[in-house]
Parts: structure tokens; C-alpha cells; sequence
């Protein structure tokens, strides 16, 4: 565990020894279109295009106000059904999404790395039988 801390101050200390950069924030707006650009850059702001409950929730709402506006435009049309169940199943599934819990999710990581050791498959099978 302690060559775990001295491997991260050494990384720390690498990092830092470049003079800091100022960063000015950017300008928040007050209004709706800048509250929906924040919560949309959320959703979008991770590297890796994993499937999240967010992701799914916003693409379900997304055809729901599709088949919205066409229905509205052109009454009719064939798509809308279609645009309005692809909706509905995908804001199911991101609901279930919402609930279930990866294993990998449960294990204490700190900056990517696990905190504390896998036991071993002899002391896993040793908690089997007490002594």
C-alpha cells in the first residue's frame, strides 16, 4: 500500500513540475439554451462512448419530441407510431438501466486504480470453510 502512495506523489510531482497555466472559466449564460448546452455536454462528456442511463434517457426523449414535431408537420405519416414505441421502449430500458449495478462499479478505485488488493483464490476458498 505504501509503494501504492509513493507511486502517486512521484506522478504528482512529474505533473507539477511544469509552470501552472491560468484558465479563465467560460461564460455561463442564464438562460434555458445555456442550461440545456451544460446538461447535454454532461450527458456527452465522457471519452469513451459507453452506454449510460443518460445516454439512453436523452436519445428515448429525443424520438418522443421526433415523433412529437412529425406528427404535428405532417399528419399520417407512417413514422410516427414507429418513432413513438422506439421512444417509449428506450426510455423503458433506461429506466432499467438506472437500477442495475455493474460488479466492476462496487470496487473502490482511486484515480483508476483498485484500492485494495484481490484476495487470492486460496483465501477466497479458506472464508468457505470456518475453522
Amino acid at each position: 500500500m505504501r509503494d501504492r502512495f509513493e507511486r502517486e506523489i512521484e506522478e504528482i510531482l512529474e505533473q507539477t513540475t511544469e509552470p501552472p497555466t491560468l484558465k479563465k472559466p467560460a461564460p455561463r449564460g442564464l438562460g434555458v439554451f445555456a442550461a440545456l448546452g451544460r446538461g447535454l455536454g454532461a450527458v456527452f462528456q465522457r471519452k469513451s462512448w459507453r452506454i449510460t442511463p443518460a445516454r439512453v434517457l436523452f436519445a428515448s426523449v429525443s424520438l418522443l419530441l421526433t415523433a412529437l414535431l412529425v406528427s404535428s408537420l405532417a399528419p399520417g405519416t407512417g413514422l410516427v407510431p414507429l418513432l413513438g414505441w422506439a421512444g417509449l421502449i428506450l426510455f423503458i430500458l433506461a429506466y432499467a438501466l438506472f437500477f442495475t449495478r455493474s460488479g466492476a462499479a462496487l470496487e473502490k478505485r482511486w484515480r483508476g486504480r483498485p484500492l485494495e488488493d484481490r484476495p487470492s483464490w486460496r483465501h477466497r476458498f479458506r472464508r468457505w470453510f470456518p475453522r
